[in-house]
């Protein structure tokens, strides 16, 4: 009887077969990066020392840890100014890339 219903038809499928799947557009690999946080390029800048340590005490690199000892270092520092510098560079990078790849693709 419920399937002759033919105005509830959404609600049946629902019932019957489940809710509908949601697709995620698919990413384009042309698109610019974002640019960088100013601790981001701290990361960068001491994540290397850190593995090689901890590869010299135990063989053995736990990148959770040395997240954490970047995020206190971070915290220590008194003055960011030259990764803030950095930062703003990519991050005018970034803008002027997005702005040719929006004109290029008609965005």
């Amino acid at each position: 009887m419920e399937l002759d219903a033919t105005d509830k038809i959404e609600e049946l499928t629902e019932k019957y077969l489940g809710e509908k799947l949601k697709v995620k557009a698919p990413k384009d690999p042309n698109k610019p990066k974002r640019g960088k946080s100013g601790f981001m390029f701290y990361c960068d800048k001491h994540r290397p020392k850190l593995i090689e340590k901890a590869r010299e005490n135990g063989g053995k690199v736990q990148i959770g840890k040395i997240a954490k000892i970047l995020g206190e270092g971070w915290k220590k520092i008194k003055d960011k100014s030259k990764f803030d510098v950095l930062a703003k560079k990519d991050k005018d990078r970034y803008e002027k890339e997005i702005a040719e790849y929006n004109e290029k693709n008609g965005f």
